[in-house]
């Protein structure tokens, strides 16, 4: 599963079982994102949740990170 995290709405996608097509599956409104999530990994297989980091242009943390900086835990 991967996230794109944003202030009002966040994009939800998938891959198929072989992980090779990533899709689109849905828009959740950022205050509902956790409970969301939560639904979704008790009936589906999750191996993997991914949030994206969003850069700049110069490749240096965007404004948006700042939002995201709690549920980002990977590595740099």
């Amino acid at each position: 599963m991967a996230i794109d995290y944003g202030r009002k709405r966040c994009g939800i996608a998938v891959t198929d079982t072989l992980r090779i097509v990533a899709t689109g599956l849905t828009t959740v409104s950022t205050h509902e994102l956790i409970d969301w999530v939560k639904r979704y990994i008790a009936s589906e297989q999750v191996d993997e949740i991914v949030v994206g980091k969003p850069t700049t242009l110069r490749g240096e943390p965007s404004e948006s990170m700042r939002y995201i900086c709690l549920l980002y835990t990977s590595p740099s």
